[in-house]
């Protein structure tokens, strides 16, 4: 996945390309407990979705990750590398996004590394 545009646009002619196949990996919205939820919504017994929220608790240990991973130039940072996921689920259980409101807090440093 590409951090803008012209860089997917660049992945995607890559793929062509080298005739191969390629996908984005999604992993949340295949989990047993979201196809649940979303067998449930659809049905309709829960009634409109009007909102949903999610929190994501983790703390990746810079010592213990890949250096990509922490490198915002190369990871695009947290919400890019492990936050889509959360956004990818709930336009998949709720459609398109009309509005969205973050908050983020670090108990941590999010860099231990010392120079």
């Amino acid at each position: 996945m590409g951090l803008n545009l012209p860089d997917a646009e660049k992945i995607t002619r890559a793929v062509a390309n080298a005739g191969v196949k390629s996908v984005v990996g999604f992993s949340p919205r295949f989990s047993r407990p979201l196809q649940t939820l979303q067998r449930i919504v659809a049905g309709g017994d829960l009634g409109e979705l009007v909102s949903i929220w999610s929190r994501r608790l983790t703390y990746l240990d810079p010592a213990k990750n890949p250096a990509w991973r922490t490198d915002h130039s190369l990871s695009g940072g947290l919400l890019m590398e492990i936050s889509i996921h959360e956004l990818d689920w709930i336009m998949r259980l709720g459609g398109e996004v009309r509005s969205v409101f973050a908050r983020t807090a670090a108990q941590r440093p999010i860099s231990s590394r010392s120079n």
